[in-house]
C-alpha cells in the first residue's frame, strides 16, 4: 500500500488510515485474536507518527473490530465470550461449552483475616481466618477475569493445601467432600476499570468492568465461599440461568 502522506495531524489522515486497516481487516478475514502490526510499523507504512496511528486505531477499538492490550499491541476482537451465572458456575466449563480454550493463573493463596464485607458475606465475626486466592483466567489466550476467593478456613479444614495440590476451586472443594457445592446469590455491578484490573486484564485506562460478588454454599445452605471476579466488558457477556 502507498504510504499516506500529508498533515499527519488531520483528521482526513487518521480516518483514511482507519479506513484502509478495515477495508485489509475485511478483505483478509482476519482471525479474532490475530495481532496487527505494530503501530511503529504501521507508522512507517503509512508515513505518518504513531500518534496518527494510535488515533485510527482507537477508532477500530470504537467499532469494536479491535481490542488494545497494554504492552502487549493490538488485537482483532472475536466474539465476546459467554460467561453463565447459575446454581453452578464453573470457569472451565462454561468455556469449553463455547468451543474455547481456557486457562487460569493463580496468583497467590494465603491465610487472612476476614474483614467486615467478608465476614458478613459468610456469616463469620471479623478477623476470623480464611484463605484468599487470586487468579487471572484467560479465553483463548485472552485474559477475561481478574477472582478473588475467600473461604472459611474454620469450616473448609485443608482448604489451603487442597487449593495448592489440585490447583482448582471445584477440584479442591471435591476433595474436601463438597463437590455438589452451589451458588446462593449473585449481585453484578459495573464500574471503571481499577489500576491493578487494567494491568492483569490488559485493558487500556478508563475501560469498563463488570463485577460479579457471589457466595456458594454447601449442601447444608452453609457459606463456604465469597468471591469477587471483574470482567473485562468488552471481552465478556454475563449470562444468568434460571435455576
Amino acid at each position: 500500500m502507498e504510504p499516506i502522506y500529508g498533515d499527519d495531524t488531520s483528521p482526513a489522515v487518521w480516518k483514511r488510515i482507519e479506513e484502509a486497516l478495515f477495508r485489509e481487516i475485511a478483505a483478509r478475514g482476519n482471525k479474532p485474536g490475530e495481532r496487527l502490526e505494530s503501530e511503529g510499523a504501521l507508522a512507517r507504512r503509512f508515513g505518518v507518527n504513531r500518534h496518527t496511528v494510535r488515533r485510527a486505531i482507537g477508532g477500530l477499538v470504537q467499532r469494536g473490530l479491535v481490542r488494545v492490550e497494554r504492552g502487549r499491541g493490538s488485537f482483532l476482537v472475536g466474539a465476546a465470550v459467554e460467561y453463565a451465572l447459575g446454581p453452578r458456575t464453573r470457569f472451565s466449563e462454561n468455556l469449553l461449552r463455547q468451543g474455547r480454550s481456557p486457562h487460569h493463573e493463580i496468583l497467590g493463596i494465603a491465610e487472612v483475616f476476614a474483614s467486615k464485607p467478608i465476614a458478613k458475606a459468610l456469616g463469620l465475626r471479623v478477623g476470623r481466618p480464611v484463605v484468599a486466592w487470586r487468579s487471572v483466567g484467560s479465553a483463548d489466550g485472552s485474559p477475561t477475569s481478574y477472582a478473588l476467593h475467600f473461604f472459611p478456613t474454620e469450616r473448609l479444614p485443608g482448604i489451603a493445601e487442597a487449593l495448592r495440590t489440585q490447583r482448582s476451586i471445584s477440584k479442591a472443594m471435591a476433595a474436601l467432600g463438597h463437590a455438589d457445592y452451589r451458588r446462593k446469590w449473585t449481585r453484578i455491578t459495573a464500574r471503571l476499570a481499577e489500576t491493578d484490573e487494567i494491568e492483569l486484564l490488559a485493558l487500556t485506562p478508563a475501560r469498563p468492568v463488570l463485577v460479579t460478588e457471589s457466595v456458594n454454599v454447601s449442601a447444608a445452605d452453609v457459606p463456604i465461599d465469597f468471591g469477587m471476579t471483574s470482567f473485562a466488558a468488552d471481552r465478556v457477556q454475563l449470562m444468568v440461568e434460571a435455576p
